[in-house]
């Protein structure tokens, strides 16, 4: 589909397994290439290099692992500047660029950030300033994929320019975890992405600018978010999210890895509603990140989800029309390996503000949560965040009783075919009965009417998602 348009606005965003080698890097480039000789303006988001054969561990985890040296040190390790120039020479030096100019932008990027944290070292407290580093190596790698790419474009003779995301896309929030500011940034972002149609835009994804002009990351997977931004303000009409996968599967086919009959018969999903495409990614489908959603459905921009290595194979569409398949659920999603929290006290009887104050304990200590229950006497979290989940213990203990523990998961049907429909979640209940004898329901809970979600204990989650894709799609 993708090389058929003509005279469209795109936005691209290619992830890391598509910038992860000289190879995969040059295929992306053709096909831009191609689609710009077609009149088609061209937004393209990179990510950091992913893993690959040679390199088996994410670009963006090594800068992580530097991130918690450097805070001891104030100085780059010599180990993690050889990976990082090792891991870009080998993507685009045959490409004709010369070492030496990829070993200067490394250096001159990461220096050039971090003495700009460090420059404020003394007017920071140390949490804060943390942050702020945090904030500036681990989004490092996605600038310099992102200039690299220019220069590689110039170099084939093929017009391209730098979208620089430090100069709108403004965030709030912790520079460590930022959000992005819709009403400050939008009239900045559309002049940025429509001044040139005829060149291709490149903009390093994951990152934005706090409002005092430091670097601000969004959650991993963030360049995700970083593209819909760019669609919305693009008026694009289409955004296609380029990967290693043939779309939005039923279930992740790694589930079935030991059973290759039914891993083969896994298809890809054709269509999907927002609606369904959120449910499906908050709990446990990675194809995209949740946050990505909002600025395409408000744009209503038709998102393409594919696969950068075969553009040949299955895609999935997601856009704002409902389209119900037969059997009513259109997939399976799981997380594993949730630690919870739970306020239990008699008093929330009648007394507004409790949820509020629970929630206010995990913003205080930045922790994620991913699901909520509520009774009215009794409110859980779920989190992925197992470690620091402790660290709210002592806030809340004044509010009530507090249990905390770990070792749970999630898992949830969706399809906009649902609609709470009591057959479909006896169906559900009977495959999760199926898996286990002894399988007990944590917490149970229906979010948009096209998911229905389930917490219940992490040895069971394989079999329980196993029986349950078996139950509705074989």
């Amino acid at each position: 589909m993708l090389l058929g348009i003509n005279n469209q606005k795109i936005v691209i965003k290619y992830g890391g397994s598509s910038q992860s080698t000289h190879d995969i890097v040059a295929k992306t480039i053709d096909i831009n290439s191609k689609l710009l000789l077609k009149e088609n303006h061209i937004i393209e988001v990179v990510s950091a290099p992913g893993k690959s054969k040679e390199y088996p561990e994410k670009l963006t985890n090594l800068a992580i692992a530097e991130f918690k040296k450097y805070t001891s040190t104030f100085k780059l390790s010599e180990v993690f500047l050889e990976q990082t120039n090792s891991r870009f020479c080998s993507i685009f030096c045959d490409f004709g660029i010369k070492p030496q100019e990829i070993k200067k932008l490394i250096l001159n990027t990461l220096t050039s950030r971090l003495e700009n944290v460090i420059s404020k070292k003394n007017t920071l407290s140390s949490r804060d300033l943390e942050k702020l580093i945090k904030a500036a190596i681990v989004s490092a790698p996605e600038e310099i994929q992102a200039k690299l790419k220019i220069q590689t474009y110039k170099l084939l003779n093929i017009p391209a320019h730098y979208l620089d995301p430090l100069n709108n896309f403004f965030c709030d929030g912790s520079p460590d975890c930022g959000f992005y500011n819709f009403s400050k940034s939008i009239e900045f972002i559309k002049t940025q992405v429509n001044q040139d149609p005829n060149s291709i835009g490149v903009r390093p994804g994951f990152q934005g600018t706090t409002n005092d002009g430091d670097i601000s990351i969004f959650p991993r997977g963030g360049s995700d978010i970083s593209g819909a931004i760019d669609a919305e303000a693009l008026n694009a009409d289409y955004y296609f999210n380029c990967s290693d996968v043939n779309g939005v599967m039923e279930v992740d086919p790694r589930l079935f890895e030991d059973e290759p009959k039914i891993q083969n018969k896994i298809k890809t999903i054709p269509n999907l509603s927002f609606n369904e495409l959120e449910e499906l990614a908050i709990t446990g489908a990675s194809v995209i990140h949740p946050l990505a959603i909002t600025p395409l459905r408000r744009a209503n921009i038709k998102m393409i989800v594919c696969n950068t290595f075969d553009l040949n194979s299955k895609f999935t569409t997601i856009s704002s029309e409902r389209c119900i398949s037969n059997n009513k659920i259109k997939g399976i999603a799981f997380l594993k390996n949730l630690g919870y929290v739970i306020l239990h006290s008699p008093d929330m009887l009648g007394k507004p503000g409790y949820a509020q104050k629970f929630s206010d304990a995990f913003v205080e200590k930045n922790i994620d949560i991913e699901m909520i229950y509520t009774s009215p006497t009794t409110i859980v979290a779920n989190s992925k965040d197992v470690e620091n989940l402790y660290t709210i213990e002592k806030s809340l203990s004044e509010y009530g009783k507090v249990y905390l523990g770990k070792g749970t998961s999630m898992i949830s049907i969706v399809g906009d075919g649902y609609q709470g429909n009591p057959k479909i979640a006896i169906d559900f209940l009977t495959a999760l009965a199926k898996s286990s004898s002894e399988l007990k329901i944590l917490r149970q809970t229906q979010a948009l009417s096209c998911s229905y979600w389930v917490s219940i204990d992490n040895k069971y989650i394989t079999q329980a998602a196993k029986e349950t894709y078996k139950h509705f799609f074989l």
